[in-house]
């Protein structure tokens, strides 16, 4: 990287250096919340999985037992999944890849819990 010169350098005939270490990084947690367009994307509208996911998790929340119950948290677990697995898959930025991610986890621990009680 070339050297910047500082706004007030003239008066004192030095040039200014950045650090091009620091530049990198801030540039790195930039492109962590950009598409590939530059765009910066961390909410979009939710799409029918994760209206689906939350509806039919509070309603497996609200119900302790019986078919309700399971019915919700077996459609929970499948949007649940399917929207992990597009996230990761076709997420716009780093982030809601690693949301995606992160989600997964959570569903394997709620999927052990779940057929091991």
């Amino acid at each position: 990287m070339a050297p910047v010169a500082h706004p007030a350098a003239h008066k004192v005939g030095k040039v200014v250096t950045y650090n091009v270490y620091m530049v990198k990084s801030s540039r790195i947690w930039n492109s962590f919340f950009e598409d590939k367009h530059g765009n910066v994307v961390i909410y979009q509208r939710p799409n029918i999985l994760i209206i689906v996911a939350f509806a039919s998790s509070s309603v497996a929340l609200m119900t302790n037992k019986g078919l309700i119950h399971a019915f919700a948290a077996w459609v929970a677990i499948i949007a649940w999944l399917a929207w992990s697995i597009l996230e990761v898959v076709f997420g716009d930025s780093h982030f809601r890849k690693t949301i995606g991610a992160l989600s997964l986890v959570i569903e394997a621990v709620v999927l052990r819990y779940f057929f091991l009680s």
